[in-house]
């Protein structure tokens, strides 16, 4: 029951990000929603069918996001961590055992941590990749502020007009 969950909510999540990855490239704008939108119903389509390659394919579609938002913002962690936040908690998802345990042969199933490898290594990849940007500063900008002093109380004048 909480494999086919799963591989129902990430086949509707490749479906919307597949239709509007479609309508973002007639619009002449990125490819990266619709290839997305492709490996979500694919590793849908693997945890419907019970396979360990959709760890594989989910493990791969993880770096290929990251390799994309790296190339897009850099190490800005607040661009970057809206890119890859839903994928990496989707990604620690098909980590649980309730998934994993479930998948591939029967007789190969008592191997579920070998199997969470794929997943596990993209995700720590992401992770330590988050991390560092956190401490990247981004924003930073060289120049000196004014050292004049302010004035603690400024003169604001009687100038307002009765009545206003």
């Amino acid at each position: 029951m909480f494999l086919t969950v799963t591989a129902v909510v990430f086949g509707i999540l490749g479906l919307v990000l597949g239709a509007g990855g479609i309508q973002l490239l007639i619009l002449g704008g990125s490819f990266y929603f619709l290839l997305a939108g492709l490996a979500f119903l694919a590793t849908a389509v693997l945890l419907f069918l019970r396979r360990v390659e959709a760890l594989w394919v989910y493990g791969l579609f993880i770096l290929g996001s990251l390799a994309w938002a790296l190339f897009e913002v850099g190490l800005d962690w607040w661009q970057l961590g809206p890119r890859g936040g839903l994928i990496i908690v989707l990604g620690l998802w098909l980590m649980l055992p309730a998934i994993r345990r479930k998948l591939g042969p029967a007789d190969r199933r008592e191997r579920a941590t070998t199997a969470m490898l794929p997943i596990a290594v993209p995700v720590l990849i992401a992770v330590i990749v988050a991390g560092i940007s956190l401490f990247v500063e981004t924003y930073d900008r060289d120049g000196v502020l004014p050292t004049e002093q302010v004035a603690a109380a400024p003169a604001l004048g009687g100038d307002v007009p009765d009545g206003d």
